[in-house]
């Protein structure tokens, strides 16, 4: 059971759901206004993972699992708010749709 007083203090989860390339990745390195790209962008889809963006004095990555990735990043807004990156909805690649459903159940 999770306990309530501890969520009090933890930073707002805001969870990037939508279509494979539809921009979700580049939407967050925008929101992080710094000077590299901590979401992967490219042609062909990148996020292969639910990419959870948090408050880190230092830069780091932490594989929680092969679905699930920890980037902590020395941004001042991730003080407040944690972003997640997902793989995506309507993709070729049906093992990134269920990655992302798994994390959040969509609803059709």
């Amino acid at each position: 059971m999770v306990n309530s007083r501890t969520q009090l203090d933890a930073p707002f989860t805001f969870v990037i759901v939508g279509e494979v390339k539809a921009g979700k990745s580049s939407f967050i390195n925008a929101l992080l206004d710094t000077d590299k790209e901590i979401c992967k962008v490219a042609p062909m889809p990148m996020t292969d993972t639910i990419q959870q963006i948090l408050f880190g004095e230092e830069e780091r990555i932490e594989t929680i699992n092969p679905y699930l990735k920890k980037i902590y990043q020395p941004v001042e807004i991730l003080r407040e708010i944690a972003i997640v990156d997902t793989p995506g909805t309507n993709t070729i690649v049906q093992h990134h749709q269920e990655i992302t459903e798994k994390f959040i159940p969509i609803q059709t």
